[in-house]
């Protein structure tokens, strides 16, 4: 029976590649798309097949065309028990659906149409082979009875499969109907005049752009580095210390690396947004070298810093360039890692 563990794992593989595309993109509400149905289902089979019943799961996958209609992709996989050991039968299916809501906003009808491939695995391996299925239904999707968007849906289902016999069967499932992504939440504000009430929708954003924790519409000083701390007016406080991470520089030099030339654009722009800022630039090394070279070349990356700003608009004189070599560690120099991190420039605001 390996081809029915096959095409077993054909089927979950369909429903999580469904899942995953669908989480990729933007989710509305209502009766909106995408959703998630998971319903189980029991198939009264058609007489053909030699077996009463069937029991099995149904994944479905819906995208909103319009407030009442659907496309959907839907996966079911049945068993069907002829009672006689090693002898079942499994059915594996995915097709493509239209769905038609007739009140989505209550308690909905529905009704659905599509067609697809079905896999039937039997016991005689020969006869095992994909065919052409089609299927017609209606159902019933409940209200939301969580904040999240779960419904209970229930449907029954005509199929009718283009294998052996062509069997006729009749599906009926029951499950949860869900949105991928928790539903938008709207302020609703209702303002009365005498006897007319004025009912207004409205969506409440909050803008951050620099993410400094300040509101756009409050925020004094735009473009603040992300390592900074702010005040209440979203600026960067006199004495503050900001350090430039990422900014480097090449061996036992005060050439810049390329990609720090990305970071000191942003500080820049930072720069820029609170204009009234002067601050000190402050080079600091690790160990590894005599005391006067340290302090040397800290003083050589401090300036280094100094002029790159000053060739992207920040005046010479909002900035002063200081080295103090090894002598101001943040961390132990015992270690790569600790001696990396002493490797470093910042800013010191002495004013804005």
């Amino acid at each position: 029976m390996d081809q029915r563990f096959r095409s077993a794992r054909l089927h979950m593989a369909i429903a999580c590649a469904m899942a995953c595309t669908a989480a990729a993109q933007d989710v509305a509400t209502s009766v909106e798309a995408p959703n998630v149905g998971v319903l189980g289902t029991y198939v009264k089979a058609d007489d053909v097949r030699g077996v009463d019943e069937g029991q099995g799961i149904q994944f479905s996958m819906a995208w909103e065309l319009s407030e009442v209609t659907q496309l959907q992709i839907a996966t079911s996989y049945i068993n069907f028990d002829t009672g006689v050991p090693a002898t079942d039968f499994y059915r594996s299916a995915a097709s493509l659906e239209l769905v038609r809501y007739f009140n989505p906003r209550g308690f909905a009808p529905f009704f659905v149409a599509g067609a697809g491939v079905a896999y039937n695995d039997v016991a005689m391996a020969a006869l095992d082979r994909a065919v052409v299925t089609t299927t017609t239904g209606l159902g019933l999707l409940s209200p939301p009875f969580t904040d999240y968007g779960i419904r209970v849906r229930g449907e029954a289902r005509y199929v009718h499969d283009r294998f052996v016999g062509k069997p006729e069967d009749v599906h009926f499932s029951l499950g949860l109907f869900f949105p991928l992504r928790r539903p938008r939440t709207v302020e609703v504000v209702r303002t009365e005049y005498r006897e007319v009430v004025k009912e207004v929708i409205r969506e409440v954003p909050v803008r951050d752009t620099d993410k400094d924790g300040v509101p756009d519409d409050v925020d004094a000083c735009s473009d603040t580095l992300s390592a900074a701390t702010v005040d209440a007016r979203g600026c960067v406080p006199v004495q503050a210390v900001i350090q430039l991470t990422g900014v480097h520089f090449e061996y036992n030099s005060a050439r810049l690396t390329e990609n720090s030339k990305s970071i000191l654009s942003m500080a820049a722009a930072s720069l820029r947004g609170q204009s009234g800022m002067r601050v000190e630039v402050a080079g600091h090394t690790d160990d590894r070298g005599g005391d006067s070279y340290n302090l040397d070349l800290s003083r050589r990356r401090a300036q280094s810093v100094a002029e790159y700003l000053n060739g992207l608009g920040i005046e010479s004189s909002r900035m002063e360039a200081h080295g103090y070599g090894e002598s101001q560690p943040m961390d132990s120099n015992t270690t790569d890692t600790g001696r990396e991190r002493n490797r470093r420039v910042e800013f010191r605001v002495l004013s804005n």
